[in-house]
């Protein structure tokens, strides 16, 4: 993740000009916000897979524990997302329209969520489930 932040940053910056420095940050952060916020909530997800392991499931379909980057990671380009989209986040921030960010699992509606909450679940051994395609 760490590179797909910089990429983004730079060309925001970029984008942004000298003259609007701060706004270039704004659109960084709200553009990719959700995004690692997914990511971050994958990575909880796959500490519950690997360190609280159904060994008869492994046993059944080994397949099970193979893939461990979903392709909703691997196949986005975050450089090509910002020069699509840097416009339209940019008038959300200064002028209030519309936008919604497209770089998250396709069908998940963002929401927030806490490590308390997820440690809890985990407690209790609910399994995290999420609306939309994570593979």
């Amino acid at each position: 993740m760490a590179m797909e932040d910089a990429y983004p940053l730079v060309t925001c910056l970029q984008l942004g000009g000298k003259s609007d420095i701060s706004l270039a940050v704004r659109v960084h952060n709200h553009l990719r916000f959700e995004r690692v916020s997914c990511a971050q909530k994958m990575g909880f997800h796959h500490r519950e897979k690997f360190h609280n392991t159904d060994w008869d499931e492994v046993a059944r379909n080994p397949n099970v524990l193979s893939k461990t980057t979903a392709d909703w990671i691997m196949r986005h380009d975050p450089e090509e997302y910002v020069y699509n989209n840097y416009n339209s986040c940019s008038n959300h921030i200064t002028l209030e329209m519309p936008f919604k960010n497209t770089n998250m699992p396709p069908g998940y509606r963002y929401k927030s969520w806490t490590v308390q909450e997820l440690m809890e679940a985990s407690d209790r051994r609910e399994p995290i489930v999420n609306e939309g395609d994570w593979n």
